[in-house]
């Protein structure tokens, strides 16, 4: 018996038709949420934007899975080895995602330069006290803060390259065929390649549970709100990870036979569904059902720089910002001047336009 199981095993009516529609039907509720969050100003993020389409293939994963085990002139090599690809990348991606949140927490410890436009003003004497001018507040930030932003940029650049960019290679490339009973020395070397995938994956979410711990004891501003709430994502994720390294080892010699090595038994099925499909799951609706933007303070991109701008490069960008604003509003007051029959209302080159304070 030289064929590595499938992991979730065979597409079969009995055991797998009601988990199949459970996860369809509950992926189907989880979209609706995500595109709110994505159209709602206080809520919209690219982790959002990354989310959406991942929810949406797994909605159409188990739909397929639900027709496949309903109707068994479905089932094909094809369709097993897809179901097997998406299986093996579900939990990297979303690792991934959550390396990215950590990393902007992290970042947003230093007190680095603001992303967007500030207010206006600054601060004189008393707190109570604001001067109207052309400055703006630019959060305190020192040579140790700088160096702490660049040593986080630096650790999320080494988790891409060594752990997840390695771990969706070979998620890929050890699901993409199913070989046959022969075949014995294709299948050991896919056998490996699944386990060295998943243990990277694995070895990500210890390295990110490990930077949240140390956070948690060393960073005195840590959010503290962020952290517990990445802990207990990445602490969901780690189900997925352990119960592929439990049940990768079986191989059979017909991947559709109702036995415990083909992983296709009633227990299978529920270990499989109760382990691997619902902390995913779980994973996917508390990034949408919380506000993930507020919660670790995000802002629209997260932390995607590798080094801080200069104050000159910010303000030149902050410069197109306020020229596009200006523009806009011109817009508006000359629709609103002809509405109104009158002539066009030209506003003042100087014109200044409020923003909110933001923080990456």
């Amino acid at each position: 018996m030289s064929i590595p199981a499938l992991v979730g095993g065979f597409e079969l009516r009995q055991y797998d038709l009601p988990g199949a529609i459970t996860f369809a039907g509950a992926y189907g509720l989880v979209v609706p949420v995500l595109v709110y969050r994505a159209v709602v100003a206080n809520s919209r993020t690219a982790m959002i934007f990354e989310i959406i389409p991942f929810a949406i293939e797994r909605c159409v994963v188990f739909c397929l899975r639900t027709v496949a085990a309903a109707k068994p002139g479905w089932q094909s090599a094809g369709l097993s080895e897809y179901f097997q690809v998406t299986l093996a990348l579900e939990f990297i991606a979303l690792a991934q995602i959550l390396s990215g949140m950590i990393r902007t927490v992290l970042v947003n410890s230093t007190n680095p330069p603001p992303e967007d436009e500030p207010e206006p003003t600054k601060l004189t004497g008393s707190p109570l006290v604001q001067d109207q001018s052309s400055e703006w507040i630019v959060p305190p930030t020192n040579d140790s803060d700088v160096q702490r932003r660049r040593n986080y940029r630096s650790v999320a650049g080494l988790q891409f390259l060594l752990f997840y960019l390695p771990a969706l290679i070979l998620a890929i490339v050890s699901t993409r065929s199913l070989y046959a009973n022969d075949q014995v020395s294709k299948n050991n070397l896919m056998q490996r390649m699944r386990y060295a995938s998943t243990a990277l994956g694995a070895v990500l979410l210890i390295w990110e549970v490990h930077s949240l711990a140390m956070a948690w004891r060393r960073i005195q501003n840590i959010d503290r709100r962020a952290v517990k709430y990445l802990l207990l994502l990445t602490a969901l994720l780690f189900l997925p990870a352990i119960y592929r390294l439990c049940v990768m080892w079986h191989t059979t010699a017909d991947i559709a036979a109702p036995t415990h090595a083909a992983l296709n038994t009633r227990a299978d099925k529920v270990m499989f569904y109760l382990f691997h499909v619902l902390p995913e799951w779980l994973v996917v609706t508390l990034l949408s059902l919380v506000n993930a933007k507020q919660v670790c303070n995000l802002g629209l991109r997260g932390d995607h720089r590798s080094k801080d701008e200069t104050p000159e490069q910010r303000e030149k960008r902050w410069a197109k910002v306020r020229a596009k604003k200006a523009k806009r509003e011109q817009k508006k007051q000359e629709k609103a001047a002809r509405r109104n029959g009158g002539g066009q209302i030209e506003l003042s080159p100087t014109a200044s336009f409020k923003s909110k304070p933001y923080s990456v």
